[in-house]
C-alpha cells in the first residue's frame, strides 16, 4: 500500500528491538512504531510486519549507536525499551534517527519530544534499579542457595543481574520476577536470563526461617511506637516494594 505506515513487531528481546530498527532503515518504509509481539492488538491505520531477531544486524546497530551518538545514548535505548511502556518502540526510532543526524548532541535537545519523552523514561528505570540494589533481599533456601522474588514496575531484571551475581559470586542465586514470570539463574558469578518461569512455592533452610524471625523482632524491639511516621517511611520505600523487605512484609498482613 502506498504511503502505509507500518508497525514492525519483535520478539521483545533488545536484540529483536535492534534487528527491528535495522530493518527500518534499509527497508527505506515508512515505520511508526515497533512493539513486542506480546503487545500486539490489530488495527486498520498500520500495516504489520513481522521481524526475525538477527543478532548480527542488533550488533551492528548497537555498535553504530554507541559510535555516532553515545554509549550513554545505547544505555537510553536499552532502559526505555526495558519501561514497557506504550509508543516506546516510537520514541525509541526518532531518537535513533535524531541522533544518526546530529551525533552526541541529541540528549541535549530536550526540546524534542522524542528526545524528552527517552530522558524522562530512562531515569526512572535508573531510579528503579537503584532503589533494588539497596532493598533486594536473598533468602536462603533448604538446598543451599539464595533466592528472592521481586515485583517491579519496568523489566530491569537483566540490569541488576550483574550486580548481584558478582557480588555474591560464590553462591547459586535466583531472582524471580514475579510480574513477568522471568528469573536470573546465577552460579558462582555466571548468569543467565530464563523467561516463562511458574516459580511454585519454595522451601527455606531452617536457618533462613529463624533469622527471619529474629530480624523481624529486633526490627520491632528498636522501633519506638511515639516516633513512628508511616507518611516518611513510605516516602523512603513506597509500599508497592514493602513485599521485598523482610523487615516491612509484616506490614502488609
Amino acid at each position: 500500500m502506498e504511503n502505509a505506515e507500518f508497525i514492525y513487531i519483535c520478539d521483545g528481546t533488545i536484540e529483536g528491538l535492534l534487528s527491528a530498527v535495522y530493518k527500518s532503515y534499509y527497508s527505506h518504509e515508512n515505520v511508526f512504531d515497533i512493539i513486542a509481539s506480546d503487545d500486539f492488538q490489530s488495527s486498520f491505520a498500520y500495516e504489520y510486519r513481522n521481524i526475525t531477531t538477527d543478532f548480527k544486524q542488533a550488533q551492528k546497530v548497537a555498535y553504530s549507536i554507541k559510535s555516532k551518538i553515545s554509549r550513554q545514548a545505547f544505555e537510553t535505548v536499552v532502559n526505555v525499551w526495558l519501561t514497557e511502556s506504550e509508543l516506546r518502540g516510537h520514541h525509541i526510532l526518532e531518537y535513533i534517527k535524531l541522533g544518526f543526524k546530529k551525533g552526541r548532541d541529541v540528549d541535549c535537545m530536550l526540546t524534542q519530544e522524542n528526545v524528552a519523552f527517552m530522558q524522562m523514561m530512562s531515569r526512572k528505570v535508573e531510579f528503579e534499579v537503584h532503589r533494588f540494589l539497596g532493598i533486594l533481599r536473598f533468602s536462603k533456601l533448604h538446598d543451599g542457595s539464595f533466592f528472592s522474588s521481586i515485583s517491579t514496575d519496568y523489566n530491569i531484571l537483566s540490569l541488576i543481574a550483574e550486580h548481584f551475581s558478582q557480588r555474591l559470586s560464590e553462591d547459586r542465586l535466583i531472582i524471580y520476577d514475579e510480574k513477568r514470570k522471568n528469573a536470573i539463574l546465577s552460579d558462582r558469578g555466571e548468569w543467565i536470563l530464563v523467561n516463562g518461569i511458574k516459580m511454585g512455592e519454595v522451601t527455606l533452610s531452617h536457618e533462613e526461617t529463624s533469622f527471619r524471625d529474629m530480624w523481624q523482632r529486633y526490627f520491632e524491639a528498636i522501633a519506638i511506637k511515639e516516633r513512628t511516621n508511616k507518611k516518611l517511611q513510605r516516602s523512603f520505600i513506597p509500599v508497592r516494594y514493602w513485599s521485598n523487605v523482610t523487615e516491612l512484609k509484616k506490614e502488609l498482613q
